[in-house]
């Protein structure tokens, strides 16, 4: 009986171009069939490129957050005092990854912007982590 072949892992180019020609329903499904090992190159190529395709409104975006920012604390400017966690936030899971006091500082108020602007999110345990994860390697601390 002879195994049925897997086929060869997509290469960044090929899914650069398919993103550089709009195809982006392309993109996910090889996304999805592509199973990259974890140290993989490839990974580091792809998620700013995927990340740039959610930049066309970016000012929009950027003032929608501090809009947000200052809706829910008041000012944009960071709290010395700790920011008390939604709900829907398990204290068991929030690893802060490194980040220092000032990081942890964004990554609570990035979670309770969302909390407040999508309030029927009731149970989110991934939530904190990835939101510390993002901010440490966009950040660099």
């Amino acid at each position: 009986m002879q195994r049925s072949k897997e086929p060869a892992l997509r290469s960044f180019t090929e899914i650069q171009q398919l993103l550089q020609q709009g195809k982006k329903r392309d993109v996910k499904s090889i996304l999805r069939e592509n199973s990259w090992p974890i140290n993989s190159p490839i990974r580091a190529q792809l998620w700013p490129a995927l990340c740039a395709q959610h930049q066309t409104k970016q000012n929009m975006l950027d003032g929608f957050y501090w809009d947000m920012v200052h809706q829910v604390f008041g000012t944009t400017e960071l709290s010395d005092k700790p920011i008390m966690l939604p709900a829907f936030v398990d204290p068991a899971h929030c690893l802060t990854y490194h980040l220092t006091r000032t990081g942890r500082s964004v990554a609570d108020r990035i979670v309770n912007v969302l909390g407040y602007d999508c309030p029927d999110i009731t149970y989110s345990p991934v939530l904190y982590p990835i939101t510390s994860i993002l901010l440490h390697f966009m950040s660099g601390e």
